[in-house]
């Protein structure tokens, strides 16, 4: 018998020696937090998936999603607490949502919408006590950590990348408060990869650089 993957969305799999006794805490947070991302991101999994929580000797906490595999993972060790886990596994859970709105289209999604999406779906998993990401990034950019949208951040270390997760986050929830979730969902299937590749004139009847004013004005107002 196939699961049901609104019973049983998951099968969990855990490596040896890893939050050996949090293993039903664990269980039951992820649970919380696939159905927290589900109903932000507006749609549940198209089928049953495979989230790994991988034991990582360096303790390098990090995630990927294999969503045409429909496998997620987060590596993690025992000195890093199960909660900030759970909150990788929640953007990788929304990847994996993604996948199963939007098809193979999801992976040439416009990098600043494929994990602006992932992080803005994680939502309180990532908003650190910030009542939106809206709040989180202007505080972000007060701190003087502020980039252009387009920016790729291979070479530019972790904090660069994470304020970008964040600002992408934040242009996602821009997109969609102000132009609606229909034309998010036509941009998202219209990109080829890198920061700044959909086709915002064609959706949005202007650039990328229009939209991004528009943007830094939004977060201000």
């Amino acid at each position: 018998m196939q699961p049901n993957p609104l019973l049983d969305p998951f099968t969990l799999i855990v490596d040896d020696g890893l939050y050996t006794d949090q293993r039903g805490a664990l269980a039951d947070e992820l649970k919380q937090a696939l159905d927290y991302v589900s109903k932000r991101f507006g749609s549940p999994p198209a089928g049953h998936f495979t989230a790994v929580v991988a034991l990582e000797d360096s303790c390098n906490l990090h995630g990927v999603a294999h969503t045409e595999e429909r496998t997620v993972q987060v590596s993690t060790c025992n000195d890093i607490a199960r909660a900030r886990a759970v909150a990788i596994m929640a953007h990788e859970f929304a990847h994996q949502l993604a996948q199963d709105r939007y098809g193979p289209a999801h992976l040439s999604a416009d990098l600043i919408l494929a994990e602006g999406v992932a992080t803005w779906g994680a939502g309180e998993y990532w908003l650190g006590g910030q009542p939106d990401f809206r709040a989180y990034v202007r505080g972000q950019r007060a701190s003087g950590v502020f980039f252009p949208l387009a920016t790729d951040y291979t070479g530019k270390g972790i904090g660069a990348m994470n304020a970008l997760y964040y600002q992408w986050a934040s242009f996602v929830d821009f997109l969609i408060a102000v132009y609606g979730r229909e034309k998010f969902d036509r941009i998202y299937v219209a990109g080829q990869g890198a920061p700044g590749s959909a086709d915002y004139p064609g959706v949005y009847g202007k650039d990328l650089n229009a939209l991004e004013q528009e943007w830094q004005a939004w977060l201000d107002a």
